[in-house]
């Protein structure tokens, strides 16, 4: 039963899929496992109020188990009921005394709800617990950001490097703060370390190749992807990216070939049909540019970067009646 359920739930079919659970706790009434899966089950099917009795069973039958305890925190965080996260929290925080992650639940709930001060204290409780937890410090460094303190804030992102070599989203975090001092070879090094770590992760590529584009240097971009295998240099994030940084460098035949590629190996978007009318403006091919404005607006007519480029086509040829149609979407828009 439980194995269909899920099956179930994995199908979309939640409300199936809750039944046979229903059917579960009640052939096992003592098991805080059921109740758990009930609740989860029901988080799923957005009825959080039954989903927190369940939860509560679970912990009423098995007071130390840690995942029921965590899912009655996030239920009450979805339903936006900050006052009961944080009680959750705090019990749940001491019933385990000695694990940051209590402390980091307790720390979301106080900053969800607004209090800042005391998020604060229970991520630095999470630290003196575990000094080199990613996700308090990666908090802590995030408040610090907020009021200014860049040194603060690196100093906690070395701390997970220190106690986790090589983290990957904390060397991308601090890339971060390095493109917005604009220290290069700062964001080059950290990424290039980031990808040596992590041969096949996308994200310090992506981030890289953004790098570049912002700082006008696009030729950096295609050696960022030669050596990822053909699955993912189709990825839509990285044709993306490379027909950004063809455009960039006033290679349109390349970046139309790279976004066709894109239109037949992955979902429409108004985006790509816009960035292939801006290759094919690049060419001289008006008419194909026009083609594809059109295409992005058929998606989405309220797209706003195609309606703009077709309205001024249209004034720039003359065509009155169509630029007064565009003129009036523009103005509901603005």
């Amino acid at each position: 039963l439980t194995l269909l359920a899920n099956a179930l739930l994995f199908d979309n079919r939640v409300d199936e899929g809750i039944a046979l659970l229903e059917t579960v706790a009640q052939l096992q009434p003592a098991s805080a496992t059921a109740r758990i899966r009930l609740g989860t089950g029901l988080i799923l099917g957005g009825d959080s109020e039954a989903a927190n009795e369940q939860l509560e069973a679970a912990l009423e039958l098995d007071p130390q188990f840690q995942q029921a305890g965590v899912l009655l925190i996030l239920s009450h965080l979805q339903s936006r009921d900050y006052q009961a996260a944080i009680a959750a929290a705090k019990t749940y925080q001491q019933r385990h005394p000695a694990n940051a992650m209590s402390y980091n639940l307790l720390g979301r709930a106080y900053l969800e709800s607004g209090d800042s001060e005391n998020a604060l204290e229970s991520f630095k409780e999470a630290v003196k617990v575990a000094p080199g937890d990613p996700s308090a410090n990666h908090q802590l460094a995030k408040m610090a950001q907020a009021e200014g303190q860049l040194i603060e804030a690196r100093r906690y992102y070395r701390s997970v490097l220190e106690h986790h070599r090589n983290h990957l989203s904390t060397l991308i975090q601090l890339a971060l703060l390095d493109a917005k001092e604009e220290n290069e070879q700062a964001v080059v090094e950290g990424m290039e370390r980031a990808m040596t770590a992590h041969p096949t992760a996308l994200e310090p590529r992506l981030l890289l190749g953004r790098y570049y584009l912002a700082i006008g240097k696009p030729e950096h971009l295609p050696p960022l992807f030669a050596t990822l295998d053909k699955k993912q240099r189709r990825s839509p994030k990285v044709m993306l990216l490379l027909a950004l940084s063809q455009i960039s460098d006033a290679d349109n035949v390349a970046a139309q070939y790279t976004l066709e590629e894109m239109l037949r190996s992955t979902p429409e978007t108004p985006e790509t049909h816009h960035l292939l009318a801006m290759a094919a403006a690049g060419t001289g091919d008006n008419v194909e540019a026009r083609t594809s404005l059109h295409a992005a607006l058929e998606l989405n007519a309220r797209f706003l970067p195609s309606r703009l480029a077709l309205a001024r086509m249209d004034l720039r040829d003359g065509e009155s009646a169509a630029f007064a149609e565009h003129l009036k979407v523009l103005v509901d828009l603005a």
